[in-house]
């Protein structure tokens, strides 16, 4: 009975989740897009002057660009959630390098990917490090 189910769950995922949420998700993009008559390109540069001005003195607290960084990071922080818990169900990391070393292209990505974070995070922490030192 639970093989039945899952193999229907899987079916299920193979049609919903590659050709019809794509084509869901850009027809619906393209008809907000039309009906809002492009908004997001047309106030672009008002939006980088919103994000960018400093708050009135007094007025409020947060900048709109300190509230823009919350409300991104909460997003982010969500999907990357669910992205590692994903990934940990599929297999973890070695999954997805075992897949990509089969492909001489994507695994020189991959092995590139991995140095750039180990470089990039241990300098992160070496700049922490030097400016509580210096404080």
């Amino acid at each position: 009975m639970a093989d039945s189910i899952i193999d229907f769950l899987n079916k299920f995922d193979d049609v919903m989740y590659y050709p019809v949420l794509i084509i869901i998700l850009a027809a619906a993009g393209l008809y907000f897009s039309v009906r809002s008559g492009f908004v997001q390109l047309r106030l672009f540069t008002e939006a980088c002057r919103l994000i960018t001005e400093k708050p009135a003195k007094g007025e409020q607290k947060i900048s709109s660009f300190q509230a823009l960084i919350v409300s991104t990071a909460s997003r982010v922080g969500t999907g990357n959630i669910v992205g590692v818990s994903t990934a940990i169900c599929i297999g973890g990391s070695a999954y997805y390098i075992e897949e990509a070393l089969k492909k001489p292209v994507i695994s020189v990505l991959c092995i590139f990917l991995i140095a750039t974070y180990a470089v990039g995070f241990n300098l992160l922490c070496i700049r922490i490090s030097r400016q509580r030192i210096s404080a």
